[in-house]
């Protein structure tokens, strides 16, 4: 197996991405983080790891991004085989400086948002400048040498809209459960005559519409409304965000436990919630705009709770139109309505076999996502990459 030489760009945010990214890549090589002094510190720096990056070029604090992406340019490019890149975001000024960037190295690319990368489905906004955007992203994307993306559905709609971009897919996470002592731990909460639910990210109403999930809970019975803890997990936006909050609170009036946040939540407290939840539900809006075009999750556009509940071996519920990758079917399950949402809560709560049945599958989920699952699936990325810029 031939050693590379890899590094990990990110400017903006996903420290966890990063990290699980990192912890596979150095079994391939030596690995060089390029970030900002904040993901470092959130990421936990080389402590955090059990083997450590090889280098940390940090931005410095008076560095503009422009100056400093000329010099991770020419780093990269004297020293790095492959470079892995987060996606870029900012206000229009900010591409101005990533579409300068042109490493020679290989050169991947995560985009999150496909079709404002492609430039399909648009519409309207009041802040016009950001169409400016789309054709800087237009000559990025001709810049580099594969597109990545999070999930199997999304590389095949990039395929089927676009030929001529190089697409592959690499989820970046690592479960940390399976066969851990949390993951034990959340075994013996299948026992328990309770159900902690987590809905986990910003209570938007781009991203999210609550409405179903909390007419489900409000429809059980008394009793088992008392068996429920929902967890916000998500810093509440606008009027929506508190609106939702306020009708949560209802619940709590009612019997059921209620957690809930008014800010940004820290990672580490994130990251306690998840892993003592027992089930995570993402009521994803179909639909989403962003810098003028419209993205449709589980199409052009992945979710972060997929993530969570690989990271955490915990049942994650989607709507029933929400394409689910083939991989993580095992701990994925879908509703169609409030009524079925309702069903699925109670039957959870009555019936051990079939809360025991949830948990075993989000375990096998996990277990396509540890290290050396992971491991293989980056090193044919690389492999594959390295042999089509010998041809």
């Amino acid at each position: 197996m031939s050693e590379f030489r890899i590094g990990i760009l990110n400017l903006s945010s996903h420290e966890n991405y990063v990290r699980s990214v990192a912890e596979i890549a150095v079994e391939l090589g030596p690995v060089s983080i390029f970030t900002t002094s904040s993901i470092y510190e959130r990421v936990g720096g080389s402590s955090a790891f059990d083997v450590p990056p090889d280098e940390w070029d940090l931005k410095g604090h008076s560095e503009s991004k422009r100056e400093y992406l000329a010099r991770v340019e020419q780093r990269a490019s004297e020293h790095i085989d492959i470079l892995i890149s987060f996606p870029f975001y900012g206000h229009v000024f900010d591409y101005t400086a990533y579409v300068n960037f042109e490493p020679d190295c290989e050169y991947l690319l995560y985009s999150f948002d496909i079709n404002s990368m492609l430039g399909r489905n648009p519409t309207f906004i009041p802040k016009i400048y950001n169409y400016l955007k789309y054709p800087m992203k237009k000559a990025i994307l001709q810049r580099v040498d594969r597109l990545l993306v999070e999930f199997s559905p999304i590389a095949e709609y990039v395929s089927s809209t676009n030929s001529s971009v190089d697409v592959e897919t690499f989820t970046p996470i690592l479960s940390n459960s399976v066969e851990s002592d949390s993951s034990k731990d959340k075994h013996n909460q299948q026992e328990r005559d309770s159900l902690t639910v987590t809905i986990p990210g910003m209570i938007d109403s781009t991203r999210r519409n609550y409405d179903e999930v909390l007419e489900a809970l409000n429809a059980l019975s008394q009793e088992r409304k008392e068996e429920i803890e929902l967890v916000l997990l998500g810093k509440p936006v606008g009027d929506y965000g508190s609106t939702v909050i306020q009708r949560a609170k209802s619940l709590e009036n009612e019997g059921v436990k209620l957690e809930y946040y008014t800010d940004w939540i820290p990672t580490d407290t994130f990251a306690k919630k998840l892993n003592s939840t027992d089930l995570l539900v993402s009521p994803l809006c179909r639909q989403r705009p962003i810098d003028g075009f419209v993205e449709e999750y589980g199409k052009s556009k992945g979710s972060g709770a997929i993530s969570d509940a690989i990271s955490y071996a915990t049942p994650l519920l989607f709507p029933s139109w929400f394409e689910v990758p083939e991989l993580a079917e095992p701990g994925i399950h879908t509703y169609r309505d409030e009524a079925d949402l309702q069903e699925m809560f109670t039957e959870l709560l009555n019936d051990s076999d079939y809360r025991r049945e949830w948990f075993n599958g989000a375990q096998e989920m996990a277990r396509r996502y540890s290290k050396s699952k992971q491991k293989e699936r980056l090193q044919r990325i690389v492999d594959k990459t390295k042999s089509d810029s010998n041809d």
